[in-house]
């Protein structure tokens, strides 16, 4: 194709003049700043490589007698600018609200040996410099893109870890409820057997408590018989059978009482 046209051929399709300032060999077409953004980021063409087909030095440089490389387009003004002249021509009141498109995000700038095979000038290499800045900014694109795939990778894995927490604690907290269910039952069966066995030698003590005072109780009927009988004359041995019998319900109660207080001690 002849690279002395000027004009955004996909522009054209629509009626629309628009200066080009790319020219695409896959599809053998030029385009202007916006198509070629476009161009860049479509799925099919994303991978073609472009030509810059405006000049290669900065027309603002120029009428200073300065020398300087293209790095951006403005649109209005048709004019190709380097990075400096961009920058002012963004901030000038003039021009501030020019559509100004910049290689790194409007289109490539593409130092090939030469334009085209009917391009007979020599594109100016890029420098040193140039070179260094834009392997360093590479650098720092592909650290800053691991970084964030490695922080995703952490918060997944934070995520894992955070529901192996969750899920751990829920057993633990489980196995304790279980733990709590059956010490509540061995109490309750280990109490329940204590309360029955003092129940037992309780109601035991009582009915011996009960056993002795009704010993007693037919002791004093006894005693209260023979109030009146003369005790000094001991010829049936009475007295001394009374006395006996005493001494027995006073050393059965001794007995219990003590049963009683060992078993309140225990």
């Amino acid at each position: 194709m002849d690279q002395t046209c000027k004009l955004c051929q996909s522009c054209l399709r629509i009626n629309k003049n628009i200066d080009a300032i790319s020219f695409c060999p896959s599809c053998d077409e030029f385009l202007c700043p916006s198509c070629t953004a476009a161009h860049r980021l479509n799925k099919i063409t994303l991978t073609h490589a472009y030509n810059l087909v405006v000049p290669q030095l900065c027309e603002s440089c120029k009428r200073g007698s300065l020398h300087n490389s293209t790095a951006a387009w403005c649109t209005e003004c048709s004019e190709p600018l380097c990075m400096a002249c961009a920058d002012a021509h963004k901030r000038n009141k003039f021009t501030l609200q020019h559509e100004v498109n910049f290689s790194s995000t409007g289109y490539e700038v593409c130092w090939n040996k030469a334009q085209s095979p009917d391009c007979n000038e020599k594109l100016p290499q890029r420098s040193s410099w140039y070179k260094e800045m834009v392997h360093e900014c590479t650098d720092v694109k592909n650290k800053i893109h691991e970084l964030v795939e490695q922080t995703e990778h952490n918060n997944l894995n934070l995520k894992v870890q955070e529901n192996e927490v969750v899920e751990a604690i829920a057993e633990v907290r489980q196995e304790i409820e279980c733990t709590v269910l059956k010490l509540e039952s061995e109490l309750k069966g280990t109490l329940s057997s204590e309360i029955n066995k003092c129940k037992g030698s309780y109601d035991t003590q009582k009915r011996e408590l009960l056993d002795i005072q009704k010993s007693l109780d037919e002791f004093l009927q006894h005693l209260a018989s023979v109030e009146n009988y003369d005790f000094t004359n001991n010829k049936f041995g009475l007295r001394g059978n009374m006395i006996k019998e005493l001494s027995t319900i006073k050393k059965d109660l001794r007995q219990l009482m003590l049963k009683c207080r060992n078993s309140i001690s225990s």
